[in-house]
């Protein structure tokens, strides 16, 4: 019998944009993205982070066929009106410095 156990950390271990900021920064250029009738890609939404994280998003993107991700610009308007009625994500987009880590985004809810 095999068994894989995937613990915490494996999904950053392996380059994949999940912690709780990744996903901040993405909801927020989404919710800011002016440019209605345009695809969105992965450069648009992780871009502001490059600088801060070049190391990790360099093999993000060397490892993963990210130029093949791409949000159309229909689906983004209807992201940005779920995001505009998300209650938990106006919270937090307000907090987003406050919150750093997943203990600190427990922390708040609690």
């Amino acid at each position: 019998m095999n068994i894989l156990i995937v613990g915490n950390g494996f999904d950053l271990s392996h380059y994949l944009p999940t912690k709780y900021d990744h996903f901040m920064v993405a909801m927020q250029a989404i919710e800011n993205w002016d440019e209605p009738k345009e695809d969105m890609g992965f450069d648009d939404l992780f871009g502001s982070l490059y600088e801060k994280e070049d190391y990790f998003f360099g093999y993000t993107k060397a490892m993963y066929k990210t130029d093949e991700i791409k949000i159309s610009g229909e689906r983004i308007e209807k992201l940005k009106k779920q995001l505009e009625e998300n209650v938990w994500y106006q919270y937090f987009s307000d907090h987003v410095k406050e919150v750093k880590t997943w203990i600190d985004f427990e922390l708040k809810i609690e």
